[in-house]
Order: C-alpha cells, then structure tokens, then sequence
C-alpha cells in the first residue's frame, strides 16, 4: 500500500519495527513471493495504512484510510474483500511478526541516484527505508559502500548497518504513487542505465533509534 514518511523509526534486527508486519497473501498464487503488490494491483498505492499508537509499532492495531476516505481496520472483512475484487482472484491477510520483505528488510537509496533515474524525482517510487543525500551527490554513489558499514546519527549506541548488494528494481517504481499511472520509461531508464539496479539493501548490525536529518557516517569518517 502507500508508503509513509516518518520522522524517526526504531531499527531492530529484522529492520524497521512496524514496517510491512502485514501482507495479503495470493490463494492461486505458485511461487515463492506470493504477496499481493502494487505489481499485481496498482490501486493497492491509493490505501494508507498507518499504526493507530505509532509508539507501540509491535502491538499496535493497524487503521487503513481507503480512497473514499473511510478508515477501518486493516482486519476489517470489507478491506479484504475489496482488495480481493480489485485482484480478481482468492487473498487473505497475513500477519508477520518479522515482516514481509522483497529481499532484505533494511534499503537505502541517494537523492542522487533517484534524480538521475525518476521522471519526476519522486523518491517515494523506490520504497527504500531511508533516503539520503550525499555530500558528493554522485548517482549510485551508495553503490561504492557495498560491504562496509554505515552510522545513522551521533547518539550512543547508533545504528549502524552493513551494505550488502545493489538493490534490483521492477515494475513498482513505474506506478506514480499519487495517481498510480504507470510509466514504463522508470524502470527503462534503470535497465539501461544501471542493469535495473537501484539503492543497496542492508542488514542491522546494531540496533537503536533513526531519526530524520541524522548525520550518517563511514567507518568513522563524516559524509
């Protein structure tokens, strides 16, 4: 569903606590990412789920703020129903204690890179976990990070994250997140200028509090 920007988050091992805890599930479905996405049905991007305690991300109900700007319950019989019509095949809802992730459950991407690759420079096209700007705004230049760690903010005991690969991208970041319009020149533009890859995945290696505007560094030095 559509994404949400936050102004501080906590990371623990398995990533973002509260992020993607909940999936629909494809019944007719025979591989091995049966989730329901944008991918499957684009006008998943016009519901907004949020945490009804933001501060509680691992107990907290989940609200969902349909199109029609009803709020209900993400367990609500009606969402799932909805979202099963729009799919035109059997879903269920799923709970997922370490979330339901594409790959790995920690991603960042440069202002940088989307910039050169995004239409309309709209970071909210990647669904990367962290968005950050570069003091030598070069794009993929988070690539050159790739197996060492990274320092989120100043504070005692920060996180700290290990780069592991670029990120592969498909067809999500064509769908326009406001209108779901689809416009294959995105993931175009990615194949032909970076083998469609985009950002890095990560993994904790320490866990803490992220805040927005929080410094990040490189094996000790400032960038």
């Amino acid at each position: 569903m559509r994404g949400e920007i936050v102004e501080s988050c906590q990371i623990y091992w398995y990533g973002i606590e509260g992020d993607r805890r909940y999936a629909f599930v494809r019944g007719d479905a025979d591989s091995n990412f049966p989730w329901l996405t944008a991918r499957q049905v684009p006008q998943m991007l016009a519901f907004t789920p949020r945490l009804r305690d933001p501060y509680d991300p691992l107990e907290s109900p989940v609200d969902v703020k349909t199109p029609d700007g009803r709020i209900i319950s993400i367990n609500d019989e009606r969402l799932r129903v909805t979202i099963q019509e729009q799919y035109g095949g059997p879903v269920h809802l799923m709970q997922l204690r370490r979330g339901a992730y594409d790959a790995m459950a920690v991603s960042i991407i440069s202002t940088s890179t989307v910039q050169q690759l995004s239409q309309s420079d709209d970071p909210r096209r990647y669904r990367a976990n962290f968005v950050i700007e570069l003091n030598d705004p070069v794009a993929f230049g988070e690539d050159r990070w790739i197996g060492a760690r990274l320092q989120l903010g100043d504070r005692d005991h920060a996180v700290t994250l290990r780069l592991l690969r670029p990120a592969k991208r498909c067809k999500m970041i064509c769908i326009d997140p406001d209108t779901q319009a689809i416009d294959p020149r995105q993931l175009e533009d990615c194949a032909t200028q970076h083998d469609a890859f985009a950002g890095v995945y990560c993994v904790p290696e320490t866990i803490g509090d992220v805040r927005a505007g929080d410094v990040i560094y490189l094996a000790g030095d400032a960038r």
